[in-house]
């Protein structure tokens, strides 16, 4: 999984290989560990996912892979303006 761009601004695009697949879930936490984003990734999103930030207050975000209710990944990401 790779994400950029790495500090974000407005969006950041999820890049996914491999073991990642449809029928996943992307969660977004910020520090506080409170949920600020949820989707769950279809079979034409499994490759690219890009993702509106701009909402997000200016931090550090914790992204998380889930499927069939176990963590695949957790990357870090922040996002400054």
């Amino acid at each position: 999984l790779t994400i950029f761009p790495n500090p974000a601004a407005y969006e950041i695009n999820l890049e996914m290989k491999g073991s990642i697949s449809a029928d996943a879930v992307v969660q977004i936490y910020d520090m506080q560990g409170k949920q600020v984003y949820s989707k769950k990734i279809g079979e034409s999103e499994s490759a690219n996912l890009p993702i509106d930030v701009s909402h997000f207050s200016v931090g550090i975000y914790l992204l998380s892979i889930q499927k069939d209710g176990k963590n695949i990944v957790t990357k870090r990401f922040s996002v400054g303006r």
